[in-house]
């Protein structure tokens, strides 16, 4: 993938909203929990939050929060991301190191799906997670 990729956070911020808004139904863009602590993605989280471009053309956005997990991963709560929106802002107000980088979404620019983009997305949150010394996701 020879794309430009970057985390800066107003940079992502706007382009995870808009293409979130086109890609996800209205229903799902009004969770309680999310909404208290998604802008913590960009306020603690940022390194983890990153926009792939095209020239000046957005690919996809991606999201991934940080947390401490010291259990199998099979017994990680059946709350899914509203257990780990709480779980990772509470570790970090906590100072307490993360070992475990949840992927909370990839969104791909319609003319861009179908092109094995995901996985190559996959492989930069793994990447970020190896390069935040953050074994798991």
């Amino acid at each position: 993938m020879n794309y430009r990729i970057t985390n800066d956070k107003e940079i992502v911020r706007y382009h995870q909203k808009t293409l979130g808004d086109a890609s996800w139904p209205e229903f799902m863009q009004h969770d309680d929990i999310v909404e208290k602590y998604w802008h913590n993605l960009y306020d603690y989280f940022s390194d983890f939050q990153f926009a792939v471009f095209d020239n000046e053309i957005l690919v996809g956005v991606g999201n991934m929060i940080p947390l401490y997990w010291d259990k199998p991963l099979d017994e990680l709560p059946r709350r899914g991301v509203d257990w780990a929106m709480e779980k990772a802002n509470s570790d970090f107000e906590n100072n307490i190191e993360p070992n475990l980088l949840v992927a909370m979404q990839i969104l791909i620019n319609k003319d861009y799906r179908g092109k094995g983009i995901s996985s190559e997305m996959v492989k930069i949150m793994k990447a970020t997670g190896k390069r935040n010394s953050i074994g798991k996701i």
